[in-house]
């Protein structure tokens, strides 16, 4: 996965204490991308499951601002990596 393990590792376990079992999951190997953590799942979540932001927000626990905000990071680093830019 291209990531530390003791970031692996943290993200495993605050999911697990801090979440119910999910009808949602994400493959592993679309955290390999180049992108943050929440990048990646709100990403996933928002193109495959069609998740609006609001409800990604209520799922992770977190503003929907901050969800949008992770979605256009994520955007503009895809387009920054298909033009070649970084």
């Amino acid at each position: 996965m291209n990531r530390p393990y003791s970031t692996i590792w943290n993200a495993c376990m605050d999911a697990a204490a801090n979440s119910p079992k999910s009808e949602f999951s994400i493959p592993l190997k679309q955290f390999s991308a180049g992108l943050s953590i929440l990048e990646t799942i709100v990403t996933y979540l928002h193109i495959y499951y069609g998740l609006s932001f609001a409800r990604i927000g209520a799922l992770l626990k977190r503003d929907q601002r901050t969800v949008w905000t992770s979605w256009n990071r994520a955007v503009r680093k895809k387009r920054n990596l298909k033009d070649g830019v970084i």
